[in-house]
């Protein structure tokens, strides 16, 4: 909530697709998301790049989100 209050206008762009891969039993996966982000509020300006990192592991009909990682350089 306080992202959304102090930077007021978002903005994010993928650098490029989003890139998968599943382990060969097909129990767990990997996503990574890279994307340009720049945040404006309140008279101040951030931007950067982040890359997202999702664990996932198949659980009966879905997959749940068993680790998150990321990672930010901002410019």
């Amino acid at each position: 909530l306080k992202l959304l209050q102090r930077w007021t206008d978002r903005e994010y762009t993928l650098v490029s697709d989003p890139s998968t891969s599943i382990s060969n039993d097909g129990s767990s996966a990997q996503v990574v998301i890279k994307y340009r982000y720049s945040f404006a509020g309140g008279g101040r300006y951030a931007r950067g790049l982040s890359t997202t990192t999702l664990g996932l592991k198949w659980s009966g009909s879905r997959w749940l989100i068993t680790r998150f990682h990321e990672t930010v350089r901002r410019e």
